[in-house]
């Protein structure tokens, strides 16, 4: 009988040391699932986050110019900047890591012509993609060929970067630039100058400008400063004029 009370006993130990090893197999693996959700949740906001910081300093790298015309720009980080003009946003992008306490305001036309596939874009929806990491910190506001919906003399800082020389009608909307534009205000106008071979550009087909015609367009107001910066765009090095005007 004390064989046999001996047996029993042994047997529940087993039985309970199994269910033990058990249990803590089952909290072991319950805590690796978990650890590993934390991780995966940790990694994927990482990414987010390197993405989102990275993207344009990435792209610096394939335009390193940028960072010397943004410099001539004389920003100053606390300004709202009207990008007029903005296509899909490429400009504002670079801009807003170097200001990342800037708001912005971009304008363009509605639709525009996507060359690489040949048909229209939605403006809107591209400038989304492009800045969908700046959340709040920019309103798209689509334009017209001969206007600019936004108040008078209301913004310190307009850029219009490759974008004059796409005007068909220059004098009306030279006329809305300076209308937008405050009287202590600057308005940065940003032109490839024309190289031999290159005098138009291939997609709108259009003259490029050199520094001395946009003086001449914007003679109402008064040049701040000129400057040429080298801009590289595929194999070709142009020289990127860069002309600050201001209304005083």
């Amino acid at each position: 009988m004390k064989v046999c009370k001996y047996k029993r006993v042994e047997v529940w130990s087993s039985i309970i040391q199994s269910q033990k090893l058990l249990l803590a197999n089952n909290i072991f693996e319950t805590n690796i699932k978990t650890n590993m959700k934390k991780i995966s949740i940790v990694c994927i906001v990482i990414v987010l986050i390197i993405t989102s910081c990275s993207s344009a300093k990435l792209n610096f790298r394939a335009y390193p110019t940028l960072k010397d015309e943004i410099n001539e720009y004389n920003l100053t980080g606390v300004d709202t900047l009207v990008d007029i003009g903005c296509n899909w946003g490429f400009m504002t992008e670079f801009i807003e890591y170097k200001y990342p306490s800037m708001y912005f305001i971009v304008e363009d036309l509605p639709e525009f012509t996507n060359y690489v596939k040949n048909k229209q874009m939605v403006t809107q929806s591209c400038v989304s993609k492009t800045l969908r990491f700046m959340k709040k910190k920019y309103e798209f506001v689509a334009g017209f060929v001969d206007s600019i919906p936004l108040p008078s003399n209301f913004y310190k800082r307009v850029l219009c970067r490759k974008t004059v020389h796409e005007f068909t009608n220059v004098e009306k909307m030279v006329s809305e630039l300076t209308r937008i534009l405050k009287s202590d205000g600057e308005l940065i106008i940003a032109e490839p100058e024309p190289l031999p071979g290159y005098e138009y550009d291939k997609y709108c087909k259009r003259k490029h400008l050199t520094a001395e015609e946009i003086i001449k367009i914007f003679s109402h107001l008064r040049l701040i400063k000129s400057s040429k910066i080298p801009y590289k765009e595929g194999n070709i090095t142009w020289q990127m004029a860069v002309l600050r005007f201001t209304k005083n």
